[in-house]
């Protein structure tokens, strides 16, 4: 019964959804890790985390400043 979406914030506002995993080009990594979080979802976010620093900077707080799981791995 999986659906199929084109666009990734359908998903974050799907309320049964309780986790993702991120798995896109690193460039796009920031967006949707922030998205993520924001919409309270459960996160893995593959590596290398971000593109730059300062993307890695800005998905690390919004980890931070959320009360959902956050994961970074390979």
């Amino acid at each position: 019964n999986a659906a199929a979406v084109t666009d990734y914030r359908q998903v974050l506002d799907n309320k049964s959804v309780q986790a993702v995993i991120i798995a896109t080009p690193t460039h796009q990594h920031k967006d949707i890790a922030i998205a993520a979080v924001q919409a309270g979802k459960a996160v893995y976010l593959e590596s290398p985390m971000a593109h730059t620093l300062e993307d890695a900077r800005a998905i690390a707080l919004a980890g931070k400043d959320s009360k959902a799981v956050f994961q970074v791995g390979n």
